[in-house]
């Protein structure tokens, strides 16, 4: 199956070279949709906000809301899903904790996107 040429490209570059970037910016981009979509609901980042705080088992994360242990699981696999908390198991009890370098390379990204964005001047202000 022939490498789909991007456009801006020399013709002759090595099109694993290509398909090695191309398959990068689709990893991006899948996780940022992953991330993005663990942040979208309220519930979720209320469990984010407490963790901020400090580690919480799952009980004391339930504790904070009426809502069915499903639920909370639901939840919290989606958190993990998107690499924003990490859990450990203590005995029977699983505590969760924040997981910042997920947040720290969403800023990252986000500065290198927009930056890159028109080549604004800010020399000009």
């Amino acid at each position: 199956m022939p490498v789909e040429r991007i456009p801006g490209t020399n013709p002759k570059e090595n099109s694993r070279h290509l398909t090695k970037y191309r398959d990068l910016d689709n990893y991006l981009i899948m996780k940022i949709q992953t991330v993005f979509e663990a942040l979208s609901d309220n519930t979720r980042r209320r469990i984010l906000e407490l963790l901020n705080k400090r580690d919480l088992t799952v009980a004391e994360i339930a504790s904070h809301f009426e809502i069915t242990g499903a639920s909370l699981s639901h939840h919290l696999n989606k958190l993990k899903a998107a690499e924003l908390v990490t859990s450990k198991r203590q005995g029977q009890q699983v505590i969760y904790s924040i997981h910042t370098t997920v947040f720290e390379d969403m800023a990252k990204f986000s500065i290198a996107f927009f930056s890159r964005k028109g080549g604004t001047d800010d020399s000009n202000s």
